[in-house]
């Protein structure tokens, strides 16, 4: 984040890994074990950079456990439309929403 009279730049970084497996694994072709984590990754920091652009349009400071607490909102939901559009369907299933929720925030194997 950088100031420069009076405007403030954000900006998004996205390793070139996860570029290079989201490209090899193309979302539109679907949600699976080869590319759910970085997609998820993605939306997440795209997340991230809204809810700090929206705070400081706001004028007011953000905290980390905010933009967490919205990033999984956020990187869950649009993974269960995501996926769902991707297999055709209107919604997920209970078990298929409850297993997208648990390989993306209860696994607990985010170390790095």
């Amino acid at each position: 984040m950088h100031h420069l009279a009076g405007a403030c730049l954000v900006s998004v970084y996205y390793p070139d890994r996860l570029v290079a497996n989201l490209e090899r694994h193309d979302p539109n072709r679907g949600l699976n074990e080869h590319n759910l984590r970085d997609f998820s990754a993605f939306v997440e920091e795209l997340a991230h950079f809204l809810q700090v652009a929206a705070c400081l349009q706001r004028e007011r400071e953000v905290s980390a456990l905010e933009l967490e607490l919205h990033a999984n909102v956020t990187k869950v939901l649009v993974a269960w439309l995501f996926l769902a559009r991707t297999l055709g369907k209107e919604r997920l299933e209970p078990a298929e929403r409850d297993a997208v929720v648990h390989d993306l925030l209860e696994r607990g194997d985010y170390g790095d």
